[in-house]
């Protein structure tokens, strides 16, 4: 279960982010592979984290840094510098 204190919406006044610290997540919400407009995805520390089964395809960041139990991540047929 994610908190809200841990996901965290951003924007850039161009397109949206999300960012996820340090949380017990053991997978990302189901639907985030619809958000078109997501750019940058950071999950960072989240130990628990196995896969990212789906992600948006205009996502042009992907930040998975201390994910130590990542396995997968599915990419989008479009992934540009992922």
């Amino acid at each position: 279960m994610i908190s809200p204190t841990e996901f965290i919406p951003v924007t850039n006044g161009i397109s949206p982010s999300v960012k996820l610290f340090n949380g017990i997540v053991f997978s990302l919400p189901s639907g985030i592979g619809i958000l078109s407009k997501l750019w940058l995805l950071t999950v960072q520390e989240c130990g628990n984290l196995v896969s990212i089964p789906e992600l948006p395809s205009n996502l042009e960041h992907l930040d998975t840094f201390g994910c130590k139990s990542m396995q997968w991540v599915r990419l989008p047929i479009q992934a540009k510098n992922i």
